[in-house]
């Protein structure tokens, strides 16, 4: 029998959970798993395939990927990358000025961040004594919605996903326990000014963010913020 290679192991603080995870580098096979996502234009193909390779790494037992946040997710694989292959991803860019001239802009995924995440506030009040709390979207979420809808719609459906409970001074009416057309028949009654709120709260979701730039072939800064999975992959 050959020798088993023993793996270094890391810890990662979720910052919005909360939690501690500890996982292990991606191996040869996880590797593999990437360069197929990679070839992949569809963006559901590329997370099943992340899914996979953080599940195969992680070594936390009490960690449910598709349970956690969106951006969560997303954080993890960006370490996960830089502890396995290299803490620096080389993107290139083509030039704004002169479109045949591309640039190489080199990215410490150290340097990534989660923004907004300690502003954020789930809790919206919908009159004096009704409102209603949110939760981050997940993957589990993400996987329901139908992205191939307009986007006013999918925007609707992810909104309408996201509702964890709505509570009056006498119940809380968590919508799991209720139909669909319960459901929509509730939002279609929001007034403008109260689904406007929960509009705003999520475009200003915590997220990835790294912020670079560099110089076209005129001499003028390009300013380059990177905010989703693919932009780091």
């Amino acid at each position: 029998m050959l020798p088993k290679i023993q793996q270094p192991i890391f810890s990662l603080l979720l910052p919005i959970s909360k939690k501690i995870i500890k996982y292990r580098p991606m191996l040869v096979k996880e590797e593999k798993m990437l360069l197929l996502a990679k070839e992949s234009k569809d963006i559901r193909d590329i997370v099943n395939n992340v899914v996979s390779v953080i599940n195969n790494c992680i070594l936390s037992e009490d960690i449910d990927v598709l349970d956690l946040p969106m951006v969560e997710f997303e954080y993890i694989f960006v370490n996960l990358r830089a502890r396995s292959i290299s803490n620096v991803i080389t993107l290139k860019y083509y030039d704004t000025y002169d479109k045949k001239i591309t640039h190489d802009v080199v990215i410490d995924i150290d340097d990534i961040k989660i923004v907004n995440y300690e502003s954020f506030n789930p809790k919206i009040m919908l009159g004096d004594n009704l409102g209603m709390v949110l939760r981050l979207p997940n993957l589990e979420i993400s996987q329901r919605i139908d992205t191939k809808k307009d986007e006013a719609t999918v925007g609707i459906d992810i909104i309408k996903n996201c509702i964890d409970y709505i509570f009056d001074n006498e119940s809380i009416y968590r919508l799991q326990d209720y139909s669909v057309e319960e459901v929509e028949e509730f939002i279609d009654s929001l007034s403008l000014d109260n689904f406007n709120k929960m509009e705003n709260i999520f475009k200003n979701l915590p997220r990835l963010e790294y912020k670079t730039t560099f110089k076209n072939s005129k001499g003028e800064d390009v300013n380059i913020e990177l905010t989703r999975l693919e932009d780091f992959f």
